[in-house]
């Protein structure tokens, strides 16, 4: 797959949202897609960019069929080397890892769907700081930078990440410096397939929020490891109020709403089913806002 630098973060919200759909749930059929594999299959962006609305919006849904597995790690793994073997003339830079992660449970902003845009990149760089002693800490930023923007020029990554980190350490393992660059889409509106009993439970878990104005749902689904189901909803400031007693009070209510959840959504045969599908064990209710400490309250009920 070629690489292009001259890419703006820009073309590719344009490009999401001139391919938009007013369906909630795509359920396009599979014949329609562009057969993709492998993530060397993704066309070069430039080769992308020119192509008809149509075919763009089924290589995007083709994407979704490719496993996030190694060869992804591989794949961006040989990316990075590649950008360093062009850049880095006194080999300062030795890349120590790079892992995809795919997010299976975050909503679309205010929406009851989830977003195609999911992934995150992690990459891992060592650092010859000896070499560079003088000027290491700026190179490390302007090395970030220009990583992050030769990436933007891959397609899978452009239509894909929503968030990369980069973590540089010297050769003792101390770390020298980190980012973490978040891409946004605007009035983001082809989404995700989902199964019908995962739609059907996560839209009695956001029917809450709508009925809690206060309320808003962020992340919902099964976690298989831990045999969880997760459910984690933003609590607007307006909760909490503005004074320390106030903001004390909204903190241990929290424990109530926890409660009055479970109740909400475990009443229904959507849920029952959803978790019974998944053999769910745990029933997780997170609270995030940053007036609570490590900006987050959770609340476990076994099931």
């Amino acid at each position: 797959m070629r690489l292009t630098r001259t890419f703006l973060l820009c073309v590719v919200v344009l490009l999401f949202t001139s391919c938009a759909s007013n369906s909630n749930v795509t359920n396009s059929p599979k014949t329609d897609f562009i057969s993709i594999t492998a993530i060397e299959d993704v066309p070069a962006f430039d080769e992308f960019s020119n192509l008809p609305i149509d075919e763009k919006h089924r290589i995007k849904m083709g994407i979704e069929d490719i496993p996030i597995t190694a060869s992804c790690n591989t794949y961006y793994n040989d990316l990075i080397q590649d950008f360093l073997q062009d850049t880095d003339e006194e080999n300062v830079f030795t890349v120590r890892g790079v892992t995809v992660e795919q997010d299976n449970l975050s909503l679309v902003s205010g929406k009851n769907n989830k977003s195609l845009y999911n992934l995150i990149l992690n990459i891992k760089l060592e650092m010859d700081t000896v070499k560079v002693y003088d000027t290491y800490d700026q190179l490390a930023k302007d090395t970030i930078a220009q990583i992050v923007e030769y990436l933007a020029g891959d397609t899978f990554y452009a239509l894909k990440v929503k968030r990369c980190t980069i973590l540089i350490y010297d050769l003792t393992g101390n770390l020298v410096r980190t980012a973490e660059r978040n891409s946004s889409i605007t009035d983001e509106s082809i989404f995700r397939e989902q199964s019908e009993t995962e739609y059907a439970a996560q839209s009695i878990a956001y029917d809450y929020a709508v009925k809690n104005s206060e309320f808003v749902l962020e992340k919902f689904g099964a976690l298989p490891d831990t045999k969880e189901l997760y459910v984690e909803y933003y609590v607007k400031d307006s909760y909490f109020g503005n004074k320390e007693d106030e903001i004390n009070k909204g903190i241990e209510n929290l424990e109530n709403i926890a409660d009055s959840i479970q109740d909400y959504l475990l009443q229904t045969n959507q849920v029952d089913t959803y978790v019974k599908e998944n053999s769910s064990k745990i029933l997780t209710i997170s609270f995030r806002n940053g007036v609570m400490e490590d900006s987050y309250k959770v609340f476990n009920f076994k099931l």
